[in-house]
């Protein structure tokens, strides 16, 4: 089946994106994903607060991101949105001076400081997955930070086409291309050209622990992942 691919260019078209994704996270779940947007609280309202929370950083984020390209896949048939990819191509070095983002989606406390223990660890192995290419330089580097499809339209194309808009778009600028792969993904990525490193699992504790740690522990450790890349295509 075809999608229609175009870029998002209105804020306005991230309140549907957000509905998606996190539809598209919750069939399966996802816990890892959780972590970075955490439904607070129990009450009926609590899950769109934390859509409304995430649509805000989501925004923001793209929009203080010079960088940054949000794609969309829609449904011909329907005008439905069917999923999504963050694309990041960067022109200056994306790691060396840049502190991690403060995970102040989650209150002062263990929830917090879980969240950003696991955002260095994985930030650490993108660091070595990156800095291990020779091929890289501080201008040609583009990220798949992002890529999810709604359980309805799944294996039907929608992930290949948002995947092959980047990596054209990555080619056309010479640029190297990494992602962060889940077992589910790994494959498709292969096609494209991603080549895996060794898999890498983020799993510690703490001295000591409160209740919300242990849960947090319990449920989205240890996680693992390939650090995938694809070179840059060649000059000629």
């Amino acid at each position: 089946m075809s999608f229609r691919i175009s870029e998002i260019v209105s804020d306005s078209e991230f309140h549907e994106l957000v509905e998606v994704e996190f539809i598209s996270f919750e069939h399966p779940r996802n816990a890892f994903r959780d972590l970075f947007y955490p439904i607070l609280g129990t009450g009926p309202d609590a899950r769109q607060q934390a859509i409304k929370e995430a649509t805000s950083r989501i925004i923001h984020n793209h929009r203080s991101n010079p960088f940054s390209h949000w794609v969309k896949a829609i449904d011909p048939h329907s005008d439905r949105l069917v999923g999504a990819a963050l694309w990041i191509f960067f022109e200056s070095d994306p790691y060396t001076g840049k502190p991690l983002p403060e995970c102040t989606w989650w209150p002062q406390g263990e929830g917090r400081e879980f969240t950003t223990r696991c955002l260095m660890h994985v930030s650490k192995m993108r660091l070595l997955c990156c800095r291990g290419t020779k091929a890289v330089t501080d201008e040609d580097q583009s990220d798949l930070n992002l890529c999810f499809v709604h359980p309805d339209f799944r294996r039907q194309g929608a992930g290949s086409q948002l995947l092959a808009w980047g990596v054209s778009k990555a080619d056309e600028q010479k640029m190297v291309a990494y992602v962060d792969a889940s077992g589910d993904g790994k494959a498709l990525y292969e096609q494209f050209g991603f080549v895996a490193s060794k898999q890498v699992t983020v799993n510690f504790t703490k001295d000591n622990p409160g209740e919300l740690w242990k849960r947090l522990e319990k449920i989205s450790l240890p996680h693992s992942f390939w650090p995938m890349s694809r070179p840059k295509l060649a000059e000629g």
